[in-house]
């Protein structure tokens, strides 16, 4: 029988085909023939160490021996039923965590790989499980011995003989570590040529250089058991110090290693802060730039004090002030009912919520008036209520009152007399002032009001023409009577506002103010309105009829031609956790994210610069919080257009906190880059996020001076993952083209500004790439990987996707000063976000493609799905050389052309995704409908 040769796998044992019976197959081959379809299922869900469990079975060319493959070994395997005393018990052990890890997976796979899985581990079969270091192997799966067949075991399954496999060890002495610690020794068949794949990866102890293995393993043939020794060249290496002195601080690291002849460069020497009064003049013993190093140095900062007349600019820190609105039992709040503002500051009428009072009971006020209320200090206002009285008492009180009325008339009508001579008095005074008028300009300019000025939808806010080019308007989500605008809810596609469109414009000097009158022209009727703008976006959003959207959609591009734009809808977006609970009430081992992407070593480098700002656009902050109150600037809600943020959920503090938060490594917490401010930018309002919002805090940040923008807010495809990869790379290459090239525009200001947009890549287990935020290449696209450092079984994955962070059991800061374990995608960001902060603390003008490579070419690369983990200190490393490396992905971005608003038959990207979904879930059917069960 000829054997063939699996790279880094041996042949383990054979059977006859014919001695079974009840194959299980995919679609219509049998399932040992569509091993990659299995093994694809094994390692999008399962954890690394249990992905070896079945073998891999090779058909021969005459299709009667089928041989299992399993993962090379030291330890000769041997049949779990051969096994005895304690080691009988630790791999019966082992065999139960793996077969409870594969069960517990199936119940987080979509149907079709969920089928796959559940047929391959239907005969799990003891005589046919084989054990060998530490993890067991099911030799013969997805397959059941025939009835007839009796015969022993040993003549069922044969066995090949490890007797001519050769031991391949590789030593790396003191001068380096393995990458992976199973391939210094593996074991390779006689006659085995090596190749470049055989040889381990390895990692350099400081002070070593890596010259040769002996012999040289390349191209050798195995003929026996062989050593393979590592040699190096020591490198000599010196300790530089710079000292900051008393009269000042440093930026950066105070201590480098360098290699003996090094040259001493600018981006070697760390900036210095003096302290006020004083300047800096230079280094001693003298100027380290150009110094070629022989020896530990340490150099000294020199400075000068100087007088002055007037101290330093004190900058008094932010205080904030918690404002709470309690109702009582006696009504229902609409509105938001905690929040946090600046010390000082007043309260204006829409951070005031409104009560609806319960039967029986009339809401009558608060215990002090909360409208232009002074904060000072934490307030609550109680909410006061009148009892309604029942209608017999109000009858009692009537006939009550008549009695009363008629006491006290004559005195009324005395009164009333009184009254009316005063008033015959104060005209005959006024009369004589007649001639007294006023003087004005008839030439005054009338200001046209903006549609919906007195509309629910804006909740009444004076909004007028002409269109500020810096202060951009959003309508809320409630009308004044809480009621939320319709919605319609697509599956597999992201929600819609039903009654709102935007309107992006393709010229940028565009005149909104014009086009708002043209509207008003060709749409005359009081129920169309434009009720939002953004003169930076050149965007402004319309309200029509909910029943009209798609006729308007259609028709307005040619109603009002002298313009180019494109409509798109005001989809709704969430915040990217994982949708079973963000909120890990589970969690344990604080801090092992910090652990897992080297942020310790990277801090040994910087842990930030304060003149970095990180946006954090998400559904609000919790301002008084410990790790962040004191690293806060310009935080801006995009529907009140003021300072004042709600803490919303949770979900922005907890964000916030891993990306910039302060360090309390006593409870393992600290943000990534802990030196760095933070800009809260609000843009849920209701818990809700729609298109528009989103794009305005976008925008906000970029245009207020944010270094980094964190975006933990993902366009939903809930579902979606029972489509094939192929159907999704379908709707990515076809659908939502408008938001795509929206986006396009959007990214394009951002790298204007050099402001990097990370986006969580979203936890709706498709291609990163369906929402189309992700398209662009212009941002950064996080993964989230799980403790045993794979794709966790939530995120978003494949094309799309540029890094992966930790995002499982994550603890940062949660509302009102406190903390949680979260989970999600949106974990992930933030940890992305942070490290790209401390790349820019040292280099400011990194691009987002330069950042993209370093973050490649320095994270650590796994298995499953070919996603790098970042590694901060290498990142922060490479910045520092000022070595950057070229674009590994050679082509240009992508130029995403304007689409048309029309689609053919008026088939909708809603539409054609309801299509998609239904054709498949009729797949489903027939297939299940041609399971044994289902027969008649």
């Amino acid at each position: 029988m000829t054997m063939r040769v699996l790279y880094n796998k041996t042949a383990l044992c054979y059977i006859e085909i014919s001695d079974f019976t009840d194959i299980q197959g995919i679609d219509s081959n049998p399932m040992y023939k569509r091993y990659d379809s299995v093994e694809s299922v094994i390692r999008s869900i399962i954890d690394e160490e249990y992905q070896s469990f079945l073998a891999q079975p090779v058909l021969s060319d005459d299709e009667d021996i089928l041989t299992w493959y399993a993962t090379d070994w030291i330890e000769t395997p041997k049949r779990l039923l051969d096994l005895s005393g304690v080691e009988r018990i630790k791999y019966e052990q082992i065999k139960e965590q793996t077969l409870s890890h594969y069960q517990k997976a199936l119940n987080h796979l979509s149907f079709s790989d969920r089928k796959i899985l559940s047929d391959a581990l239907k005969y799990s079969v003891e005589d046919y499980v084989y054990c060998f270091d530490n993890k067991v192997v099911l030799a013969v799966w997805g397959m059941k011995l025939r009835d007839s067949i009796v015969k022993p075991i040993g003549e069922i399954v044969h066995e090949f003989s490890d007797s001519n496999s050769f031991k391949v060890t590789f030593n790396l002495y003191s001068g380096a570590t393995c990458v992976h610690k199973n391939d210094l020794e593996i074991k390779r068949k006689e006659g085995y040529i090596l190749t470049k794949d055989d040889v381990p990866k390895i990692e350099l102890n400081d002070g070593y250089r890596f010259v040769a293995w002996n012999p040289n393993p390349i191209d050798y043939k195995v003929i026996q058991d062989v050593i393979f020794g590592a040699i190096y060249e020591k490198e000599d290496k010196y300790t530089v110090i710079f000292d900051a002195g008393e009269h000042g601080r440093l930026k950066g690291s105070n201590e480098i290693r360098v290699l003996s002849g090094k040259t001493l460069s600018e981006v070697d020497i760390p900036l210095i802060e003096p302290n006020p009064t004083y300047d800096f003049l230079g280094w001693s013993p003298y100027d380290p730039i150009g110094h070629t190093i022989g020896d530990n140095i340490v150099f000294t900062a020199q400075y000068q004090e100087y007088k002055t007349n007037q101290g330093p600019e004190i900058i008094p820190p932010i205080d904030y002030v918690n404002i709470r609105f309690d109702i009582g039992e006696q009504g229902i709040l609409n509105g938001e009912g905690f929040y946090t503002k600046k010390k000082n500051t007043t309260i204006n009428k829409e951070e005031i919520p409104s009560v609806s009072a319960k039967k029986g009971y009339k809401f009558v006020g608060w215990d002090k008036d909360p409208l232009n209320y002074r904060l000072t200090e934490d307030v609550v206002f109680s909410a006061k209520y009148e009892k309604i009285l029942p209608w017999y008492r109000r009858i009692w009180a009537w006939f009550w009152g008549l009695k009363v009325f008629w006491g006290n008339l004559l005195r009324w009508l005395f009164y009333i007399l009184l009254f009316f001579l005063l008033l015959f008095l104060l005209s005959l005074f006024f009369r004589s002032c007649h001639s007294c008028s006023g003087v004005h300009d008839g030439n005054t300019t009338t200001i046209l009001p903006i549609d919906g000025t007195n509309d629910d939808s804006t909740n009444n806010r004076n909004n007028a023409l002409p269109i500020s080019p810096h202060q951009p308007l959003l309508p809320l989500i409630r009308d004044n009577e809480g009621k939320l605008p319709p919605i319609i809810q697509n599956p597999g596609a992201p929600d819609i506002i039903a009654n709102r469109l935007n309107i992006y414009f393709e010229d940028s000097d565009v005149d909104l103010n014009q086009f708002v009158s043209d509207f008003k022209r060709v749409y005359p009727e009081d129920k169309y309105k434009i009720i939002g703008y953004d003169a930076r976006a050149f965007w402004v959003q319309i309200q029509i009829p909910e029943e009209e959207r798609i006729q308007v959609k259609n028709e307005i591009n040619s109603k009002l031609n002298s313009y180019n734009f494109f409509v798109i809808d005001e989809s709704l977006f969430e915040g990217a956790f994982d949708k079973s609970g963000y909120v890990n009430k589970k969690g344990t081992d604080p801090g092992w994210h910090l652990k897992v992407v080297n942020a310790y070593d990277g801090w040994q480098i910087t842990k930030g610069n304060k003149d970095i700002i990180v946006a954090i656009i998400d559904d609000g902050l919790d301002l008084s919080h410990e790790l962040l109150k004191d690293k806060i600037v310009k935080p801006y809600n995009v529907f009140t257009q003021t300072e004042n943020l709600t803490s919303g959920e949770g979900h922005g503090t907890h964000v916030a906190g891993i990306a910039v938060g302060k360090s309390n490594l006593d409870i393992a917490v600290s943000g990534i880059a802990p030196d760095c401010m933070l800009m809260p930018v609000q843009v849920f309002n209701e818990g809700i996020c729609p298109f528009s919002a989103l794009v305005n805090g976008i925008l906000y940040a970029i245009h207020e001076g944010a270094d980094v923008v964190n975006v933990s807010i993902v366009t939903p495809f809930k579902g979606l993952d029972i489509l094939p990869e192929k159907d999704q790379i379908e709707i990515i290459n076809s659908r939502f083209k408008a938001e795509e090239w929206a986006w396009n525009k959007i990214l394009n200001i951002a790298n204007k500004k050099n402001a990097i947009l990370v986006f969580a890549a979203g936890n709706d287990r498709v291609i990163t790439n369906l929402p189309p935020e992700h398209r662009t290449n212009k941002s950064v696209n996080v993964s989230a990987v799980d403790k045993k450092l794979a794709i966790t079984g939530f995120s978003n994955y494949g094309i799309g996707s540029v890094v992966s962070a930790p995002g499982i059991d994550i603890y940062s800061s949660f509302p009102i000063n406190d903390y949680s374990y979260c989970d999600g995608t949106s974990m992930a960001a933030p940890i992305v976000s942070g490290a790209i902060a401390l790349m820019k603390s040292l280099k400011n003008d990194l691009t987002v493609e330069q950042i993209t490579e370093i973050l490649i070419c320095t994270g650590k690369i796994t298995t499953d799905k070919n996603i790098p983990i970042i590694q901060i200190d290498k990142a922060l490393q490479m910045v520092k050389s000022g070595t950057i490396p070229e674009r590994t992905k050679k082509e240009e971005f992508t130029k995403v052309e304007p689409p048309l608003n029309r689609e053919e038959n008026n088939e909708t990207d809603y539409d054609a995704i309801r299509k998609l979904i239904e054709e498949y879930k009729n797949k489903i059917t027939e297939l299940e409908k041609l399971l044994p069960e289902n027969q008649q």
